[in-house]
């Protein structure tokens, strides 16, 4: 984008009785950046254990602003590397939403997002009061009554990671969790098709 200003001088020019007047008149011209966009790209639907790219290859990832560019994908779980404009991403047992933050070199920054989703997943309706979840919070132990056929459970941490995942059966399953650090995590219950998350709090 250019801009241009226009400056006048006045400068006074006294010589003897006569006092005069003159201008004098430039152009400057500004070059500004474009504003910078960032773009994730389009969503992804694959199956699970599927590597992909996230962001358009072609297009890129960034336009406008001043190059070059910085990139930060998170959570940076499941990628080879969260830093790079189009990392690799393996398609894990949950859906995973990434947010693409682009800097440019004025330090100008835009965000973007996109989601990968686990191909023939779908949300596994809990809402009849199948499946109990107790106590909660809870410290150590986490009990599941199983109403629902679930198969399998799988905890993540706030990063995304797989911290904890085995097998469940039909009826009151009981889950260790003497191990795993205090905090909020995603619950993901699997019946071998669809799939059910909440939150739980470990103390």
């Amino acid at each position: 984008m250019k801009k241009q200003y226009l400056f006048m001088l006045m400068g006074c020019l006294i010589g003897g009785s006569a006092i005069g007047q003159t201008s004098f008149s430039k152009t400057i011209v500004t070059n500004q950046p474009t504003e910078l966009v960032a773009d994730a790209g389009s969503d992804i639907d694959e199956p699970q254990g599927t590597d992909v790219k996230l962001g358009d290859t072609l297009a890129g990832v960034a336009s406008g602003g001043t190059t070059p560019y910085t990139y930060a994908w998170s959570p940076a779980t499941g990628l080879d590397d969260a830093s790079l404009a189009n990392p690799t991403a393996t398609v894990g047992g949950a859906n995973q939403n990434y947010s693409l933050s682009v800097t440019d070199a004025r330090n100008c920054t835009s965000t973007d997002d996109m989601d990968l989703t686990v191909k023939g997943l779908s949300l596994l309706d809990l809402s009849k009061g199948q499946v109990k979840l107790f106590p909660v919070p809870t410290q150590d132990v986490l009990f599941i009554e199983n109403g629902a056929e679930l198969k399998e459970m799988n905890l993540f941490n706030l990063s995304g990671q797989s911290i904890l995942r085995m097998s469940i059966t039909d009826g009151l399953n009981q889950i260790d969790l003497s191990n795993v650090p205090a905090g909020i995590y995603e619950l993901q219950l699997m019946d071998g098709k669809q799939s059910h998350t909440s939150s739980i709090v470990v103390r």
